[in-house]
């Protein structure tokens, strides 16, 4: 990750679309980010990859928060060598940065909604789902600011959208009055409802949120 931005969860294809169109300023993902470019930004992130690892392996291969974490200490070995192996250095340079993390759609979408393919429902409650599913974030978002004594010190995480609107939802389930699948927001709500608190308590303890 650089000086604007990390872990900015967009696919390998947008990226090259982004290249394409002619932006001059995006993030190299970490397959390509190598040598001075990295200490400008990396984006580490996957499409149809989760919080948990099983999430989108339909799809087949994809960087799940678990993996893209590991890519997080070869990034922050490499800076450290590009800085002539001074820590001092690396450190000063990863605590300027801005992580910015956006996960758990997955988890509903190319998980838990489902069920022919993925146990979760069936293991997990509503409810239930939601907990877990924070409570492994909650020891991600706390690797990243920790990783290598080179930990973030500015973390942007977004919460999740209402999936229930999105059109590949209404046209499996169908519309409530509400336009969307209203069961699929409840589940999302449920989600939302505890990553403020979890947040708020990283912010206490952390110190990088």
């Amino acid at each position: 990750m650089g000086r604007k931005a990390g872990q900015s969860y967009i696919s390998q294809r947008m990226f090259h679309a982004a290249e394409v169109v002619g932006f001059d300023n995006f993030i190299p993902p970490f397959a390509t980010a190598k040598g001075p470019k990295i200490l400008k930004g990396v984006n580490d992130g996957s499409g149809v990859a989760g919080i948990r690892d099983e999430t989108g392996y339909r799809w087949g291969d994809r960087i799940s928060m678990n993996r893209q974490l590991l890519n997080r200490q070869v990034t922050i070995l490499r800076i450290t060598s590009l800085l002539g192996n001074n820590v001092t250095a690396a450190k000063s340079l990863l605590n300027k940065c801005l992580y910015t993390v956006d996960m758990g759609n997955n988890d509903y979408l190319n998980n838990y909604l489902q069920p022919k393919v993925y146990p979760s429902s069936l293991l997990y409650a509503p409810e239930k789902f939601a907990d877990v599913l924070a409570q492994q974030f909650s020891r991600q978002l706390k690797v990243i600011c920790t990783l290598n004594g080179c930990g973030a010190r500015k973390v942007a995480v977004s919460d999740i959208g209402l999936l229930g609107c999105l059109p590949e939802e209404t046209r499996v389930f169908g519309r409530n009055a509400s336009g969307c699948v209203d069961f699929i927001n409840n589940y999302v709500h449920l989600f939302n409802d505890k990553l403020k608190p979890l947040i708020d308590d990283l912010n206490i303890n952390v110190s990088c949120f």
